[in-house]
């Protein structure tokens, strides 16, 4: 980042200065001054923290993990799953993912392939071993729940930076942490959601909750991240996400564990091609 002279602060309206000293404390890794500095120019300070939440966490690799899903219906039955997910980190393209189910036996072998890119809309491909077929997921159906979960295909979808606007809309305490209140707006078609709003703590730039508004408006869904653990020495993962759908009482609570970084992974793990064979 250009530093402003001391001549040239005398002339910056006071705006432009407050958003230099986010910028630069959102670079250097430094906890970023109060919010409220930035909200002459919110949507400035907002895109500067998500460039620095996605620089907090690259250069890892390839990335692997086991989850148990807890589905918890509006009577409160629940269903359990087990599952297995895989990540490549993109370069010039966006993340590749997997996520396939280990049990029980009615849905053990199905998987969602995403391929996330970063300038047009993410692809998206389900696995059916009953019907040993491949399904295209169409953008039309991305706002659609998951394998009966409370999560949509596109919650699993890539998060990349540039298909959401945002604005900073100051700070709060989640837990007793200091937080940024960050708003993102997505830019890509078939989104479910008109905006969502994250928490985001100072200290480590972890999204700690994302509420999620429907095209009416409506605050339709909260999801929570817990029991964060640094891994490799620089990369945080949460042990528990919750989300909850407060319009039909539905939830589901994932558990990751035996997070695996640098596992040898390559794009061909994540081909079309390459789906219902085993792993």
């Amino acid at each position: 980042m250009t530093m402003i002279t001391a001549s040239k602060r005398r002339r910056e309206p006071r705006a432009m200065l407050q958003i230099a000293m986010l910028f630069s404390a959102l670079q250097a890794g430094a906890p970023a001054p109060a919010a409220g500095t930035a909200q002459e120019d919110p949507a400035k300070a907002g895109r500067a923290l998500a460039e620095a939440i996605d620089r907090r966490d690259d250069g890892f690799g390839d990335y692997q993990a086991r989850l148990h899903m807890v589905i918890i219906e509006a009577d409160g039955a629940r269903r359990s799953r087990d599952l297995r997910y895989a990540l490549l980190e993109g370069r010039s393209e966006g993340d590749r993912s997997l996520i396939t189910f280990l049990s029980p036996a009615d849905v053990e072998g199905t998987t969602l392939l995403t391929h996330a890119h970063k300038d047009r809309d993410d692809d998206q491909w389900l696995y059916l071993p009953a019907l040993k077929r491949v399904k295209r997921i169409s953008s039309s159906n991305r706002a659609g729940a998951f394998m009966g979960s409370a999560f949509a295909y596109e919650d699993l979808a890539g998060q990349d930076i540039d298909k959401y606007h945002y604005r900073l809309l100051g700070e709060t305490e989640h837990a007793g942490q200091p937080a940024f209140l960050l708003e993102r707006i997505p830019d890509y078609s078939g989104t479910g959601y008109s905006r969502q709003r994250l928490t985001v703590d100072k200290a480590e730039l972890r999204i700690l909750s994302i509420e999620f508004f429907n095209h009416q408006g409506v605050h339709e869904k909260t999801l929570t991240m817990e029991g964060y653990r640094l891994h490799t020495g620089r990369h945080w993962r949460a042990d528990r996400m919750h989300m909850v759908n407060h319009l039909d009482g539905r939830a589901t609570i994932l558990e990751w564990s035996e997070h695996r970084f640098g596992t040898g992974l390559s794009e061909f793990d994540f081909a079309v091609g390459a789906l219902g064979r085993d792993r």
